[in-house]
């Protein structure tokens, strides 16, 4: 039973540097509320059916440049299929777009006309005869061709979409000689100097260079993404999820800088064991084992909820992706909780059990005797892939969901129960509630505190006692298509927001 005792708010500062409130590091973990941290999660990419995925990062610190590692993984297992260093100047933007490959037989690509400078380089160049280049990254199979048992999942068309992670390694104070060279710079009329700095041929070996130029990480980094179709002519923005507190100060001066290839540093290496969280007004402290598992608390959810439209003629529809970001760490060889299934690599999955619960839009649930189709729990229902697809309205001949045609899809279309039954003009759409099953969805800390004001009073009440969280770690963003016309001009339109969470944490 967890231990309680009642504080004035006064006495928080002192109780902190005994450890009660918190531990000895700087600041827990935590989701950014402002959208601003040391991480940024991108819950989706994608280059299939005319599909192309923009990205930025956004350097908001005034005073530092920032060395980062920009991360690409596949949605099937969260395999590595592409990976650079990039390197900002203070107040500086790196954007990128990941492009379908020339054929449909070659791997996507990373594509920048940014003057940012990274590693393998991307920047555009005019070569001697006055040919204008632009570097590319390609995407690799090569992390995952030994984890399926059969062909098709080790080919190039797995890495077709998947999520991004951007992790800060290091700032770059401006005194030092590391921002003159890799970043750009600003001259005294707020102009970027010209040219800009000569990165075209920067390789990984030039980096250790400017290893003492660096100092540890201190946040500031903001990021989203907007998918395009061109010949769809639709295209849809989200915001990228941040962590701050993310690194440790021992754990980030370990480190250091990386090489582009390398598979560090990864959600597992910020060093902090202890995760943050608001819930129903109290203030979480969580302590765990291992790093992974409090960035994992910080993103565990209970519930993901969102509205979602559809029409019988497909003409509207609704894509839900939702995103476990950190489920590779505990699901290869066999399964550690929350996560229930390990890697499968003859059926290409992971599954873990889910509810699925909808409503129309007058509010009311019904079940699969009804018109609308879904009814509380039905076996089979499952997230099985690090960022897979949740379709509302028709599927594709093979089962896809039809705005992106996911490779990743559940194959099941949550409001028509897969077409079984019609649904009645002017009732399509609603909402729905996704909840993982509790009996497997479940991380525990092994110490913590609760911290409770009452407004009334301005009294803290503090309880000490490890926490339990119920869900999965998991994130995820609705796209909703509406193909009105597609003769000259166009009618069409998309719009993607974060779904909205829930958490449920209780102190045993």
């Amino acid at each position: 039973m967890a231990s309680r005792f009642v504080i004035r708010p006064t006495t928080l500062f002192a109780l902190s540097l005994w450890g009660i409130v918190s531990t000895t590091q700087a600041q827990p973990v935590h989701v950014s509320a402002e959208g601003v941290g040391q991480v940024l999660i991108y819950p989706y990419y994608t280059t299939r059916s005319g599909w192309t995925t923009l990205l930025s990062i956004v350097n908001n610190d005034a005073a530092n440049g920032k060395a980062i590692k920009v991360r690409f993984l596949e949605g099937k297992n969260g395999a590595l299929v592409a990976s650079l260093n990039v390197f900002l100047a203070a107040n500086d933007i790196w954007t990128g777009a990941v492009a379908a490959g020339s054929s449909d037989d070659q791997p996507p690509r990373l594509l920048s006309n940014d003057h940012s400078c990274s590693v393998p380089s991307l920047r555009s160049g005019i070569t001697e005869t006055g040919v204008r280049t632009v570097g590319s990254v390609s995407f690799s199979n090569q992390s995952y061709v030994a984890d399926g048992d059969s062909a098709a999942l080790r080919t190039i068309d797995r890495s077709r979409e998947g999520y991004v992670e951007a992790i800060e390694m290091a700032s770059i104070p401006l005194n030092r000689t590391m921002p003159s060279a890799l970043t750009q710079q600003i001259d005294s009329g707020g102009y970027y100097y010209s040219p800009p700095p000569s990165c075209l041929a920067l390789t990984d070996a030039d980096l250790f260079r400017y290893a003492g130029d660096v100092i540890a990480p201190k946040g500031g980094l903001s990021g989203s993404a907007t998918l395009v179709n061109v010949t769809g002519g639709a295209s849809a923005d989200y915001v990228a999820v941040a962590l701050d507190g993310f690194w440790t100060a021992a754990a980030a001066s370990s480190l250091g800088l990386t090489t582009s290839a390398s598979a560090l540093p990864n959600l597992a290496s910020g060093g902090n064991l202890t995760a943050q969280n608001a819930h129903r007004g109290k203030t979480y402290f969580s302590s765990f084992n291992r790093s992974i598992d409090a960035v994992s608390a910080v993103l565990m959810n209970e519930h993901l909820l969102g509205e979602h439209a559809y029409t019988s003629d497909s003409s509207i529809g609704t894509t839900w992706v939702v995103t476990d970001p950190t489920k590779r760490f505990y699901t290869q060889g066999a399964s550690a909780p929350p996560f229930s299934s390990a890697w499968n690599g003859s059926a290409g999955n992971a599954c873990d059990e889910i509810e699925l619960i909808s409503s129309d839009r007058a509010g009311i649930v019904l079940d699969e005797s009804t018109d609308f189709g879904v009814r509380p729990f039905r076996p089979l229902r499952a997230l099985c892939f690090a960022a897979g697809t949740l379709n509302f309205g028709g599927v594709t001949t093979t089962g896809r969901e039809l705005i992106f045609n996911s490779t990743n899809s559940y194959a099941y279309s949550a409001g028509q129960d897969g077409g079984h039954f019609a649904v009645p003009v002017g009732m399509e759409g609603g909402k729905t509630r996704l909840t993982p099953k509790t009996s497997f969805a479940l991380l525990t800390s092994i110490s913590g505190s609760v911290i409770s004001v009452d407004a009334v009073t301005g009294t803290a009440s503090i309880a000490v006692g490890p926490h339990t969280f119920y869900g999965l770690p998991m994130i995820g963003v609705a796209f909703t298509q509406s193909s009105l016309k597609l003769g000259n001009p166009q009618q069409n339109y998309a719009s993607g927001y974060r779904l909205q969470s829930t958490r449920r944490i209780t102190s045993p």
